[in-house]
C-alpha cells in the first residue's frame, strides 16, 4: 500500500523510500527522484523568466515556457497514475523525464 501512496506526494515519496521491502524502496526512490526532477525542471523555468524579464526575448518565451509548465503539471499526473496502477499490480516503474541514474 505504500509503494502505490509514494506517487502521490514528495513526502510519502520519502517516506516510502526509507521502507524496508525492496519493492517499496524501488517505487520510492523513483517517486522521489522524480518529483525532484520536476522541482529542478519547473525552478529552470523560473529562472529563465527572471533573467529575460523586461526584454523583448521574454515576450516570446512567455508562451512557450507556460505551456512547457502546463506540459509538465500533465505529464507528472499522467505518470502517477500509471506509476499507482503498476504499484497496486506488482510491477515496477521508472518514471521517463528524470534526472540521475535509473
Amino acid at each position: 500500500m505504500l509503494s502505490v501512496l509514494a506517487h502521490l506526494t514528495p513526502v510519502t515519496a520519502c517516506v516510502a523510500a526509507c521502507s524496508r521491502d525492496p519493492f517499496t524502496r524501488a517505487h520510492g526512490r523513483a517517486a522521489l527522484r522524480f518529483h525532484l526532477s520536476l522541482a529542478v525542471y519547473f525552478a529552470a523555468i523560473v529562472g529563465v523568466l527572471e533573467v529575460t524579464r523586461g526584454t523583448l526575448v521574454a515576450i516570446q518565451l512567455i508562451p512557450f515556457l507556460l505551456f512547457l509548465n502546463l506540459v509538465l503539471v500533465l505529464n507528472a499526473v499522467l505518470f502517477a497514475i500509471i506509476a499507482i496502477h503498476r504499484a497496486a499490480t506488482g510491477q515496477t516503474f521508472t518514471y521517463p523525464l528524470t534526472l540521475g541514474r535509473h
